[in-house]
């Protein structure tokens, strides 16, 4: 089980720390726009694990409110899992991730 470092037992304290502190990877998504039936368009960044690493299932990242693919957070996440397997999909949301929303709602 996980135990917090000392100096960072609230959580809060713990996203501003790991927002600050951590650098930020490059990760080398695939863009896949879905669209949606009321005409919007849903962007998803993919990531495959290395061609000589079987998938093993698919993994399904989505950030917060305002959020994307582009958060430190989801990159993190994103390469941990990448690297034990894992195929993702981090899903941006309407107008997120550098996309601009379709209809007029």
């Amino acid at each position: 089980w996980y135990t917090a470092p000392r100096l960072l037992k609230n959580g809060h304290l713990m996203t501003i720390y790991a927002s600050k502190a951590r650098a930020s990877p490059t990760v080398n998504y695939e863009r896949v726009e879905v669209l949606t039936t009321d005409g919007g368009v849903l962007a998803m960044d993919l990531l495959r694990p290395p061609s000589s690493t079987p998938v093993k299932k698919l993994l399904v990242l989505l950030s917060g409110l305002g959020g994307g693919s582009h958060d430190s957070y989801v990159k993190h996440m994103a390469l941990a899992a990448q690297k034990r397997g894992y195929a993702i999909a981090a899903v941006n949301m309407r107008a997120c991730g550098g996309r601009r929303i379709e209809t007029p709602r």
